[in-house]
């Protein structure tokens, strides 16, 4: 049975994005941060990514050169009606809805 890990980014006095919905505060250099050994071990443990569909949105639907090269889920309430981009081999994007009423879900892969 696999592990599962969540991670959220927040600074220390609970900023995780502005009112805008920018979160470049938290990442002043990011291309550093990719570099580093904690940020490599995670990608190469991690099997698949679930995100919620603002995430998905922050990229503009675009996964190219998206860290993670796996399976990633986007929780979601609508399907977008453009298709994801960035996608290959090993990384895949389907989309999960999410039902308020029900427990029911339906996952749809492009």
């Amino acid at each position: 049975m696999g592990n599962v890990i969540i991670g959220a980014t927040m600074s220390l006095d609970g900023f995780m994005n502005d009112r805008y919905g920018d979160v470049s505060r938290l990442y002043p250099d990011f291309e550093a941060l990719r570099s580093t050994e904690m940020l490599q071990e995670e990608i190469r443990m991690t099997g698949a990514v679930v995100m919620g569909r603002h995430a998905y949105d922050m990229a503009g639907g675009d996964l190219t050169g998206y860290e993670y090269q796996v399976p990633v889920f986007v929780l979601t309430h609508h399907i977008p009606e453009q298709i994801a981009s960035g996608q290959n081999d090993q990384l895949t994007v389907s989309f999960v809805l999410l039902f308020t009423k029900h427990l029911d879900y339906v996952s749809i892969s492009f």
